[in-house]
């Protein structure tokens, strides 16, 4: 699919506009890949582009204190693939973004984003929507963390067979709070019992 199909898709649940418009949004964006293993961000650095992840997938993660390695979110094509708290504050970002299969993405500077609104009257409103649906989508993976069992929360992700086909088994496992070994458990009891979606 072209850059313009992939923007289109993603600001379209957004905003209304015309082809005139999205050949100028579209204008402001750079396409970019990285390798497989390749970083989009570091930890320490601010997230200085606003990212749509095109083709592949990455790992959002941070390091604890013991020096390991805890996957937070995984995004596909469709998502953002920025932190989008440095994004926003301009502050240091907490996170490195990983490329865990070769990625291609849409990104647009942080200068150029703020701007757009000068000349593209939708975007604002663009923006408001979309860091709306962010926080709400925050909000419910804290409550899913919380509340729902490790058993749940898999069934939930794997809804999205990209997720499993993806994400080696041990990212799976850090992401929901788990062993490998009981990862492994999990999958086997939900294939013999046939819960998966």
């Amino acid at each position: 699919m072209s850059p313009d199909h992939h923007l289109s898709a993603f600001l379209t649940p957004y905003i209304e506009m015309d082809d005139e418009t999205l050949a100028l949004i579209a204008s402001r964006f750079e396409q970019h890949n990285r390798k497989k293993r390749e970083f989009l961000q570091r930890a320490g650095t601010v997230a200085g582009e606003f990212v749509i992840i095109t083709k592949g997938c990455t790992r959002v993660f941070l390091t604890d204190p013991k020096g390991r390695e805890v996957s937070v979110w995984f995004a596909l094509p469709g998502y953002i693939g920025c932190d989008i708290q440095s994004f926003i504050s301009g502050q240091p970002s907490k996170f490195h973004i990983e490329a865990l299969t070769p990625v291609e993405y849409l990104a647009i500077s942080r200068e150029a984003f703020y701007a757009l609104a000068g000349t593209v009257p939708a975007w604002e409103r663009f923006q408001a929507k979309m860091w709306g649906e962010a926080v709400v989508d925050i909000i419910d993976r804290i409550i899913q963390f919380q509340y729902q069992p490790a058993e749940e929360r898999y069934r939930l992700l794997m809804r999205n067979p990209d997720y499993a086909r993806h994400i080696p088994q041990k990212h799976l496992a850090s992401f929901l709070g788990i062993t490998q070994t009981s990862l492994s458990r999990l999958r086997k009891e939900l294939a013999t019992s046939k819960k998966l979606p």
